[in-house]
């Protein structure tokens, strides 16, 4: 397992056991919503408990997603960077690790 892998799979567990987590956003593809560098506050939750525009985290290859909920089909959640036009390829629900409660932005 490469370093990387080890840090997801860190991440993802902490969140699991603690029931929070909080990461520092590294993408642009939530411009202008969270900026790069900002600290996001995550919070475990399942996809009974997230709405379309709740900004989620998913597991997805090769690592973590932050994107905003678009739809919630059977089985399936649908999301997309604020910054992009399309929606994210669906990903399945259990998937989901969490829920963003807080955004400290980057200066």
């Amino acid at each position: 397992m490469g370093n990387l892998e080890a840090r997801l799979e860190l991440a993802a567990e902490t969140l699991e056991r603690a029931g929070h987590l909080t990461l520092r956003v590294t993408g642009t593809s939530m411009l202008p919503a969270i900026r790069p560098g900002s600290l996001v506050e995550i919070r475990r939750a399942t996809a009974d408990a997230v709405s379309p525009g709740d900004i989620v985290l998913l597991r997805a290859a090769p690592g973590f997603r932050l994107h905003r909920l678009i739809d919630i089909r059977p089985g399936v959640l649908i999301t997309r960077g604020d910054n992009h036009r399309h929606n994210d390829p669906p990903e399945p629900a259990d998937r989901l690790l969490g829920i963003a409660v807080r955004i400290e932005q980057a200066a």
